[in-house]
């Protein structure tokens, strides 16, 4: 799936960032407004209080008289300082919380997204990037950008109020000093433009590099990683990606000295000069002496909020870089979505199934998975989708409960198109037992109801377990249906077999007891009679229910009203098994190859 994202600019990821805490933390931004103006009162007050003491002296006012004066204005400071490392420390702590906030929210996003989105290494490298974006603490892009804002205004406003002063001085010089400044404000553009331009190429190996060490740290690789000695292997392959990463961490590092070298040497330049000129003025007596103490506490303070601010948007642009990798997550997750004003009601009885001409390739322009497919549901029916590996049959079941959105065609339910019903109200209609259905560390009634202990209904637990004919297991355990599943929790938790957890898995979606039920391959741990005699149990559990059944084992297929044959994404056969059999097509061909293998497999056991 190919996900069209648009650059923005520094200043309007700035703005994006800004509105992301307003939209959490309102007070946030007065604080920030508080400390600003703080920032710039402070360094200014630190200039202005030399050129006082010269005019007091100068005048030869009294001791107690200067006393007084000097002890006001650092009073003054002093209190200013106290209050802004306050607003600071409250201000951190808010931002720290705005941004665990949003870290939340992006983790929950990734649960309610587009299912074709996430499922794609695209989309997956794109919820790497933002996360990685709002989590890493200090460098996340919430803790980075505000306070480089908040560093832009200040140093503006500081620019501002010292332009003022040294315009009495000279105009002249401002100009000097600003021209100057430019290459500070250039060097790093260059830099950040080698960063986005590159990003991407890290950015895989990023993804690489944590695959590995996640794969190699987690217990169901571990047997084959220790069975076939891939130790080595791994680690070869984890130390090249290691290297690659490390030479884009050099060239970028370099990048950065080269741009810190040229900043140093144009600001040794420009004040070098705004001194010279400071100095030639009061040693021929165009200025008095208390003059040349502020003008010199204003040059440096000039260059000193220049210096802030050029380093203030390279902070800005970094920490851009991160909010663009946030929004190019969000976006591409909006990309595609219309608002329904309303949505029909929709029946959870009687539910007919259609697929009218129904097309889907997984990027556009390539070949169609699912190409022109028309097939119908009847309420009620059974319906067995049968067909080599490939041939779309997965795909198909993605497409019917909404991951996907067909390229071209559409399904309609009770014969009106998906859309025009509630997304949420759809979920509803299926219980689904899919082929990498997962279990969670929960208990095992947890695991079946997949609600929180509180909601679920421990009697519909138990009924479903025993339609599972799992329930003797789970009540051998000394915690029965409370009792904690997996590994990674607690040790003592309960692992099933495969054939035990398909069976968990049937309990789930007979304890959702939704109108339609989809089996996707849901008994590949099975032995085939131990599958065949599940099949006549699912029709018993069915009863009344329309059903989509998924196998390679044709024979046990046989109880569903119709078996639709897939072949190249179409449905190149359809009937019933007797109907099938009589066409001496592919699905003929398949149940006598399978049959025979089953009747070599049951000569086998009797010898």
């Amino acid at each position: 799936m190919k996900m069209q994202t648009r650059g923005h600019n520094i200043w309007a990821n700035a703005l994006y960032c800004v509105k992301m805490v307003n939209a959490k933390d309102r007070v946030l931004l007065w604080l920030f407004l508080a400390t600003t103006l703080i920032e710039v009162l402070v360094p200014f007050l630190g200039i202005f209080l030399p050129k006082l003491v010269v005019e007091q002296i100068t005048a030869k006012v009294s001791p107690v008289q200067l006393i007084m004066s000097v002890s006001t204005v650092a009073l003054g400071i002093a209190l200013l300082y106290a209050a802004g490392g306050d607003l600071k420390t409250r201000s951190q702590w808010r931002m720290i919380m705005v941004q665990s906030e949003y870290v939340w929210d992006l983790y929950m996003q990734s649960l309610r997204c587009s299912y074709q989105l996430v499922e794609s290494a695209e989309g997956q490298t794109l919820y790497q990037r933002a996360m990685d974006a709002v989590y890493k603490g200090d460098e996340g892009c919430i803790r980075l950008m505000m306070p480089a804002v908040m560093g832009i205004c200040t140093a503006v406003l500081g620019f501002a109020l010292y332009t003022s002063i040294l315009s009495l001085l000279n105009p002249w010089i401002i100009l000097g000093l600003v021209a100057l400044s430019l290459v500070n404000v250039l060097l790093p553009m260059w830099t950040r433009r080698f960063e986005r331009e590159n990003k991407d190429r890290w950015a895989a190996l990023d993804k690489k590099i944590n695959y590995l060490t996640q794969k190699c740290l987690d217990p169901a690789y571990g047997k084959e990683i220790r069975v076939y000695r891939m130790q080595c292997w791994l680690r070869s392959k984890l130390a090249a990606l290691l290297s690659a990463r490390r030479k884009w961490d050099c060239r970028t590092e370099n990048r950065r000295y080269g741009a810190m070298l040229g900043n140093a040497l144009t600001i040794l330049l420009r004040d070098g000069f705004a001194y010279a000129y400071l100095i030639y003025k009061v040693s021929t007596g165009q200025i008095p002496l208390a003059d040349f103490v502020l003008y010199f506490g204003a040059i440096t303070g000039f260059s000193q909020w220049i210096s802030s601010l050029v380093e203030q948007v390279s902070k800005i642009g970094t920490a851009s870089l991160r909010v663009e990798d946030y929004r190019a997550f969000v976006e591409a997750d909006a990309h595609g979505k219309t608002e329904q004003p309303s949505y029909r009601t929709l029946l959870l009885n009687d539910i007919k199934i259609e697929f009218c001409d129904v097309c889907f390739a997984y990027e556009p322009g390539s070949k169609n998975v699912i190409d022109h497919l028309s097939m119908t549901i009847e309420p009620g029916q059974k319906v067995a989708l049968v067909g080599v590996n490939g041939a779309g049959k997965t795909t198909l079941v993605k497409l019917l409960c909404g991951f996907y959105t067909p390229s071209s065609g559409e399904i309609r339910i009770n014969d009106h198109p998906m859309h025009e019903y509630d997304p949420d109200a759809l979920l509803g209609l299926f219980a689904a037992v899919f082929q990498d259905a997962a279990l969670f560390p929960f208990t095992v009634a947890e695991n079946v109801a997949l609600q929180p202990k509180k909601k679920l209904e421990a009697w519909r637990v138990d009924i479903s377990l025993r339609q599972a004919k799992l329930q003797e297991h789970i009540q051998s355990l000394p915690d029965g249906a409370d009792s904690q599943m997996l590994k990674v929790v607690t040790n003592a938790g309960v692992v099933l077999s495969g054939g035990q957890a398909q069976k968990m898995f049937l309990a789930r979606a007979l304890y959702k007891d939704s109108p339609v039920l989809i089996l996707d391959e849901p008994t590949a741990a099975l032995d085939p009679i131990a599958e065949s005699a599940q099949y006549k149990a699912y029709e018993e559990l069915c009863f009344g229910k329309s059903s989509l059944y998924i196998s390679h084992r044709l024979a046990s297929t046989m109880f569903c009203d119709r078996i639709a044959l897939m072949k190249d994404g179409r449905i190149a056969e359809w009937g019933t098994h007797e109907e099938l059999m009589a066409l001496h097509g592919d699905y003929a061909h398949m149940y006598e190859i399978q049959s025979h293998y089953y009747q070599a497999e049951e000569e086998g056991a009797d010898a």
